[in-house]
């Protein structure tokens, strides 16, 4: 019976609180910043569900570093593209689910951290982009 009562004194404060579509109190995460034809999330996730190493090579900063399963190194794009074009080849990709999102303190740098969902399993994965290339790929880290 306490405990009824309590529930029912929470509801009608929480209700004097905020009235129905109020929102005031509560802030969201702007939305990250979007420059034409820039890489965004949503391209990112086609080209992990889709494997496609070619449309990352075309994105890859010239420093890239990417980071899989018995490979960590920097590389060169032509190289890393191998290693990814490779590593799709044996981790055939099913789907990519985001988990977060955000921007780096000097809002200079995006990141987008999912699981890649494999025949082979779920792999950890996170990407780093500045502008309109990745500079960083990480997968099952």
């Amino acid at each position: 019976m306490l405990i009824g009562l309590f529930c029912t004194i929470f509801s009608l404060a929480a209700r004097s609180l905020f009235a129905p579509g109020d929102v005031s109190g509560i802030t969201e995460n702007p939305p990250l910043p979007v420059i034409s034809g820039s890489l965004t999330t949503d391209k990112v996730v086609a080209l992990l569900e889709k494997g496609d190493a070619d449309g990352f090579i075309a994105r890859f900063d010239p420093d890239i570093t990417i980071a899989l399963p018995r490979k960590k190194e920097a590389q060169s794009p032509r190289r890393a593209g191998r290693i990814l074009r490779r590593f799709f080849d044996t981790n055939v990709p099913e789907a990519f689910r985001v988990l977060h999102e955000g921007l780096s303190e000097d809002g200079e740098q995006r990141f987008i951290v999912g699981n890649l969902v494999t025949e082979n399993g779920v792999l950890r994965t996170y990407v780093l982009l500045r502008d309109d290339l990745v500079l960083r790929l990480e997968v099952g880290m």
